[in-house]
């Protein structure tokens, strides 16, 4: 029994080496395999099968994201232009539309590109810490509108309109303001740090502690405005009309115009008689 055994497994070594052979030599194509051929055919079907499928579910896939980029644009605009008091979700609405959406990954292309809020009207509306940074609001009306902390930094706000709004504490850097109206508006600790604000309204306004650092304010009428604590350096006066305000000199300290003749015009006391700003480069005009 046990001289059998050995040869028992000496036949089993003798069929797996054959086995291994047969393989290796179809491996090396110097022999037939149809093993061999069975998965090479199969995977050339699946293959074929893959270039298909994909594009077919790529086409359905976009057509779906289309729809739904649409859909969340229009439920936005819709959520902007419907008056409504209180929080009624209109900050991530206009957030939404001032953003890029269902962008193609390595382009330029998006499904939905930025939207112009250029005109809309936010009249009384309940917007605090809205982020519209870059956004295109051109004529918009925001009377009585409560933006406390919103980010409004490089913005388009040329003749946009800001009665009584509440801003405290928001940031306007490096914005354009030309002909925007702030009257009456609550702009304490508001940062216009490099802003330009030619011909702004800001009569009646609360200023306190707000920030024009080498800021544009060529022609802007700051009557009644109240200005405790906000600073003007490097700032541009020229034909600024601070009639009736509480400025005080030290706050003119650092600042200028860009001409002789283009003095601001400054509050009516003893104080104010015989400052003459200096012309500075940056501003000088011809």
């Amino acid at each position: 029994m046990r001289y059998k055994f050995k040869r028992l497994r000496h036949a089993d070594t003798n069929l797996a080496s054959s086995a291994v052979r047969k393989v290796a030599v179809s491996a090396n194509g110097e022999g037939p395999s149809r093993l061999n051929r069975f998965f090479q055919t199969l995977g050339r079907i699946e293959l074929l099968f893959g270039f298909i499928a994909i594009p077919v579910v790529s086409i359905v896939g976009w057509n779906e994201i289309q729809s739904i980029a649409e859909q969340r644009r229009v439920n936005a605009w819709q959520l902007v232009v419907t008056e409504a008091s209180g929080n009624s979700g209109k900050g991530a609405a206009l957030e939404f539309l001032n953003q890029q959406h269902y962008c193609i990954p390595w382009t330029n292309t998006c499904l939905l590109e930025k939207e112009p809020l250029v005109g809309i009207n936010l009249e009384n509306g309940y917007i605090p810490d809205v982020n519209l940074s870059r956004a295109n609001l051109d004529n918009v009306v925001m009377n009585g509108a409560y933006l406390l902390q919103a980010d409004l930094s490089r913005t388009r706000l040329e003749k946009a309109n800001f009665l009584k709004a509440y801003l405290v504490l928001s940031d306007l850097t490096d914005a354009f303001l030309k002909d925007a109206s702030f009257n009456q508006a609550n702009l304490a600790f508001v940062n216009f740090s490099k802003a330009y604000l030619e011909n702004v309204d800001f009569s009646g306004a609360n200023l306190k502690g707000a920030r024009f650092e080498d800021t544009d304010l060529r022609g802007i009428h700051a009557i009644d405005e109240k200005f405790h604590n906000a600073v003007f350096t490097d700032a541009n006066l020229s034909f600024t009309d601070f009639t009736g305000s509480n400025l005080i000199v030290e706050q003119l300290e650092n600042t200028c115009v860009m001409a002789v003749d283009a003095q601001p015009v400054l509050p009516d006391r003893v104080e104010f008689k015989d400052i003459k700003l200096e012309v500075c480069e940056r501003y000088k005009t011809e």
